[in-house]
């Protein structure tokens, strides 16, 4: 995890992000602590999961867990073409700590397709920050460094809200 916190930190330092989307994503890798802090934040490799991560939170305890299927390391480590593993592990682990982040703000995990649909969003939002702030071509669409400077906001947020849709998808019967 450490290689993925000190890329996803680069991304933050690259003077490529706003000063908005350097929050964003520096929150999201603060929500995790520093490594052995006790700060209610588990995380843990599975190999029973079926997304590349989750996370849950006890809305008695507070306390959230982060779940990374145990391939996460070896699924961005095989690459893509023209995709940085790195930097798709860094925004991953971003991704999860601002829904920790949401959990957190909300008492508990989403109950509903809005809060489930807000969550999302806001994770694909800030995975696709480290992906502009590293300018990697991001595996989930979510950033393209040949994309012309004046459109490539606008297809980023397209690709959020794209990646939003197919994740909210069983709330509404889908798959």
């Amino acid at each position: 995890m450490g290689t993925a916190i000190s890329t996803a930190q680069a991304a933050v330092k690259s003077g490529k992000l706003t000063k908005t989307q350097a929050a964003a994503v520096s929150k999201a890798l603060a929500f995790y602590g520093k490594a052995g802090e006790k700060n209610g934040v588990t995380i843990n490799f599975s190999d029973t999961i079926s997304a590349l991560g989750q996370t849950s939170m006890d809305s008695k305890t507070g306390a959230v867990t982060v779940t990374f299927g145990s391939d996460f390391s070896k699924y961005y480590t095989t690459g893509y073409p023209g995709a940085d593993a790195r930097g798709e592990q860094a925004g991953m682990l971003a991704h999860e700590g601002q829904h920790g982040i949401d959990a957190r703000a909300r008492g508990r995990d989403p109950i509903n397709p809005q809060e489930d649909r807000a969550a999302e969003h806001n994770g694909w939002e800030v995975q696709s920050y480290v992906s502009k702030g590293l300018n990697d071509k991001s595996v989930r669409g979510l950033w393209n460094p040949s994309w012309p400077a004046s459109a490539a906001d606008r297809l980023r947020e397209q690709a959020v809200n794209q990646r939003t849709d197919e994740d909210v998808k069983y709330w509404e019967g889908g798959e």
